[in-house]
Formats: C-alpha cells, structure tokens, sequence
C-alpha cells in the first residue's frame, strides 16, 4: 500500500499462524490494521513498514508472536500498537522501531514478553507505553531505547522483570517517567535503567521492587535475589519504592554521581538482609526511609558527593538493626543533615571516634550509622562528636 491513501485492513485469528508469513508495506496514508488471535503464532511471522509516514493503527489478539516473530518499522507521524496477552510469549521475539519519531502509544496486555523478547526504539517524539503484568516474566526480556529524546512514559504492571527476567532501559535527554507494580526484579529478575543522558525522570516501583521477600505481607519464598540499577544524569531525579526494596539477597545500586537535585524514598525493609549503595552528585540528594533499613544483616551504604550542597538522610525507624550496616560517605557537618524518627536522640557518649571514622551506636542498639572519613584522622570534613549530634535531628 506504498503508494498512499488511507488503507484499512482486518483479518480474523490465525492470520500467519505456524510458518505463515505476512508483509505489509504502508504509504503516506492513515493506515488501519485490525487481527484477531495467534497472528504469528507457533513460527509465524508478521512484518509492517510503515516508514513512509501516515498516523497508523494496529490492533492484535492474544498471541500476536507467540513462538513466533512479529517486526514494526514506523514513520514520523503519530502510530497507535494495541496488542492483547502474551504478544511474545514463549520463546516468541517482538522488535519495534519507532526511531523516525512522532508520539506513538504502545499498549500490551499480560506476559508480553514473558519467556519471550521485546524490543522497542522510541524517537524523538514523546511515546507512551503500557503494559499489563508479568511483563518479561520467566527469563523473559524487554529493552527500550529512548535515547533519541522526547517526554517519554512507560507503565507496567506487576512482576515485571520477575523469575530470571530482565528490563532494560535508556533514557534521552526528555523527562521520562517509569511507574512498575510489585515484584519488578523479584526472583532472580535484574532491572537496568540508564538515564544518564538528563531530563527530569521518574520512577516509581511498587512493594518488594528488587526481593524475594519472606516477611508477612510480602509474599514469596525468601531464597532468591533480584537486582536493580539506575543511572542518573544531570537532571532532577526521583526515586520512589515500596516496602522490601532488596529483602533477602536482593542488591540495588544507584549511581547519581552526575549531579541534579535527586530525591530517593524507600518504605520499610529496604536492604533487609540486601545490598543498597547511593552515590550522590554536586546537587542536594534528599534520601528517605522507612523502618527496619539494613536490619539482618543487610547493607546500605550512601555516598552524598564531595560539594557544599545541603544534602539530607531521613530514618524513620531503626537503622542497621540485628547485624546490618549502614555507612555514610562525604557527610559534611557544615552543609548536611540526619533526620530521624520523633523521640530518637544521639549524644556525644554515642558516638565513638576510630580509624578515622565516627559512628554513633545508640544505647538500644536499634540505630547505628558509621560516618565514613569524619572522624580524627579521616579524608573528609573532619567533625567532633559535638558537631555531629547537632546534625541528627
């Protein structure tokens, strides 16, 4: 249909069902494109170009490329994808290049890419993506490359990188907001987020984001770990998870070393028997927490940047509970603050001066926080056991 004109094509189930074959070629037009099920189901394929332009629509059933391959190439007008379940499930492969730009939405319903692979390329417009759960569920993978820029949008629902699956992706120079549900990188799952290219980006990740939790509430067994990275870049950042952020072996690393201002909130049981690690930049980095941060044995370790900003830590419980560590990198008693929980006090008979370090124990042993290089002797800004209570508040 290169030649043009406003095109309008549907086809029931089965369109390229094991071993078929469908290509289509759009023109300048609006195209629209309706299948029912199994459209390249059981090693079929379906291959759309719709590079020459056009606002095009598609719309697909369940199994769009389960077992099968399905390939989108679009333009640079506005295209609409809607796809329902398991669009490229079981060993399925699903590539979308919406490189030439215009602000496209992609819909996708449960187990996307669960076991299967999803490949999205957005452009320089603004895209917005939804999916449903179980996104790369079961080794399953999903990559999205929005380096190209635009404001872009990306929601997925439950589990989304769950059981050895994997999330990857880039952000642009636009402000990108990424919202997950539960489970995102439960399980032996790993989530990478690379956003170091700037904008103002977001993310938001509900309870149990990178665990395989065991404690009430929770569910799951408590003997897997999932893993989340995130790059910042020289934007405004902000980070926000529910309770058991890396619970029970989970790891999670957070590199905003590029500077912005950057906010980070992390509800009860973060790094509880797991790993945490912050790196902070030239702007003011305002991290929050709830109860129980590196309680078991766990660890968090924030590193707040070697400048003059006026950085803040928020604990609004106990830290470093029944074996954990909490350290902290680059406090500066002129510019940074400890805010802790109502009826929490530190006193200088707390606080112990050694190796260079200070670190204050309170006498119920529910709060410990070691302040790395502060101490006699340390590389940083040096304070007294004085000057450090007056900044936890």
């Amino acid at each position: 249909m290169s030649a043009g004109g406003n095109n309008t094509f549907v086809a029931k189930n089965y369109a390229a069902y094991s071993s078929g074959s469908i290509v289509y070629t759009g023109g300048s037009g609006d195209d629209s494109l309706t299948f029912d099920d199994y459209l390249a189901y059981g090693g079929g394929t379906a291959t759309f170009d719709m590079s020459l332009g056009g606002n095009n629509t598609l719309v697909a059933g369940d199994y769009a490329a389960d077992s099968g391959s399905l390939s989108y190439t679009g333009g640079s007008g506005d295209d609409s994808l809607t796809f329902d379940g398991y669009l490229a499930y079981q060993g399925g492969t699903a590539t979308f290049d919406m490189s030439a730009g215009g602000n496209n939405t992609f819909v996708a319903g449960n187990y996307a890419a669960s076991g299967g692979s999803l490949s999205f390329t957005g452009g320089s417009g603004d895209d917005n993506l939804t999916f449903g759960d179980d996104l790369a569920y079961e080794g399953g993978t999903a990559t999205f490359d929005m380096s190209a820029g635009g404001n872009n949008t990306i929601v997925a629902g439950s589990s989304a990188a769950y059981s050895s699956g994997s999330i990857v992706y880039t952000g642009g120079s636009g402000d990108d907001s990424l919202t997950f549900g539960t489970l995102l990188a439960h399980d032996n799952g790993i989530a990478t987020f690379d956003m170091s290219l700037g904008g103002n980006n977001t993310l938001v990740a509900g309870t149990a984001a990178a665990s395989s939790p065991g404690m009430d509430g929770a569910g799951g067994a408590a003997s897997f770990s999932g893993s989340i990275s995130y790059e910042g870049g020289s934007g405004d950042d902000s980070l926000t998870f529910g309770n058991f952020l890396v619970f029970s072996g989970g790891n999670a690393t957070f590199n905003m070393s590029a500077g912005g201002n950057n906010t980070f909130v992390a509800e009860d049981y973060a790094a509880s028997g797991g790993s945490i690690a912050y790196t902070g930049g030239l702007g003011e980095d305002s991290l929050t927490f709830g109860t129980y941060l590196a309680a078991f044995s766990g660890t968090a370790t924030f590193d707040l940047g070697d400048d003059t900003a006026a950085d803040i830590v928020t604990f609004q419980g106990s830290i470093g509970e029944s074996g954990g560590a909490v350290a902290i990198r680059n406090f500066n008693f002129n510019d940074d603050t400890i805010d802790v929980a109502a009826g929490v006090s530190a006193t200088t008979g707390e606080i112990t001066d050694a190796t260079g370090d200070l670190t204050w124990t309170d006498s119920g042993g529910r709060h410990t926080i070691v302040f790395e290089d502060i101490g006699t002797g340390g590389a940083g800004a040096v304070a007294t056991a004085a000057q450090l209570i007056a900044d936890i508040i």
